[in-house]
């Protein structure tokens, strides 16, 4: 989901572009730092900084009221970019929403983006979205609901977790290279339930998993982009991966964390962490070029991630707002033993996010 979030700051920026264009202004955000051992779910909510987002994908499996049996990915996340201290424009938002019906074999996502800042809800946790489309959770516990723009699909999902919220960089805080430090932590398995509505056909949720993400960070624009994985092993262990580009395409920074089924987490040495690309797939809606499979080195081992469809790129009208972000599967061998297991993957080349307007 995300450390430098180049392209989606520069969708932020023309939202907020286009809140001033249109004669509205709002008290910018201060650029606090992200806090080391902040409170949950209290810290679940907004912050006042420059940049945010809170992010859920995951895997679905259903069934329809004639007994047809579905497979889903799919993605809700909201994005906050607030301009900075230097200007009276109000922060920009975004919310996308995707789904990944393996059973069809198609790819249907949609953007919306707006001004304002979300409220937090007394008692902590979170409450986000873009008129009907809400992103809501607390201790692991979301609701998700939305419909893509043309209808054919509609999420109302709840989500639950037995496991403890994961704390990336050991306290919550990882570097982003030559950037900016950024408050970073997931809820690595979460059981899915609900209802996926599938072109009108409701489709009940028998089966689900899904991983969610909350960053925030006051850091400044740069050339940059990355590679991103989740994993979900059938043993019960789960990897975060980060690695970060900047300009050249040379990494700046890894970032890793193994989540064991306890909930107890390891940081993951950077020299143990590395992608190399079994393939490549261009657009033919962006034209943009991305690795397509994986193979990513671990302490210990190694993962094959393959994506579940080529095509699950994500893109908006703003120019230059593109990424590739899929369900995947994932075989290996780590410390010895076979793996199996699922994830998401954010592939995003380098690219420019201006620091103004």
């Amino acid at each position: 989901m995300k450390v430098i979030q180049v392209t989606r700051r520069r969708l932020f920026a023309a939202c907020a572009s286009l809140a001033l264009v249109a004669g509205m202004a709002a008290v910018p955000p201060t650029a606090a730092a992200a806090q080391v051992g902040f409170a949950m779910p209290a810290n679940e909510g907004a912050h006042d900084i420059r940049y945010e987002w809170w992010y859920v994908t995951g895997h679905l499996t259903g069934v329809d009221p004639s007994g047809g049996v579905h497979e889903y990915g799919f993605e809700s996340t909201f994005f906050k970019n607030g301009v900075g201290s230097w200007c009276c424009w109000p922060d920009g938002y975004a919310h996308h929403l995707a789904v990944t019906d393996l059973t069809r074999d198609t790819f249907t996502f949609s953007t919306k983006n707006t001004i304002g800042y979300p409220s937090n809800p007394s008692g902590g946790g979170f409450d986000v979205g873009i008129d009907s489309w809400r992103l809501t959770g607390k201790d692991g516990n979301h609701t998700i609901k939305g419909n893509l723009e043309d209808g054919e699909y509609v999420f109302d999902l709840t989500t639950t977790t037995n496991k403890p919220v994961a704390w990336h960089g050991g306290d919550g805080v990882i570097e982003y290279g030559p950037w900016a430090d950024s408050a970073y932590y997931s809820w690595t398995n979460l059981n899915v339930g609900g209802t996926l509505y599938d072109h009108g056909v409701p489709v009940t949720i028998t089966g689900g998993k899904a991983w969610s993400d909350h960053q925030w960070f006051g850091g400044d624009s740069a050339y940059g982009g990355w590679d991103w994985y989740s994993v979900q092993l059938d043993n019960g262990n789960e990897y975060m991966i980060y690695l970060i580009k900047g300009a050249s395409g040379a990494y700046v920074q890894k970032v890793g964390t193994l989540i064991k089924p306890n909930g107890q987490t390891v940081q993951l040495d950077p020299a143990a962490l590395t992608m190399t690309p079994l393939g490549f797939w261009t657009s033919p809606h962006s034209g943009r070029t991305y690795s397509s499979g994986w193979t990513v080195t671990v302490p210990g081992g190694a993962l094959t991630i393959l994506p579940k469809r080529k095509d699950q790129e994500v893109r908006s009208s703003i120019p230059d707002v593109d990424y590739w972000e899929g369900a995947s599967t994932v075989t290996g061998t780590i410390n010895g033993s076979a793996v199996t297991g699922k994830g998401y993957t954010e592939i995003n080349p380098v690219q420019y996010e201006p620091g103004g307007f």
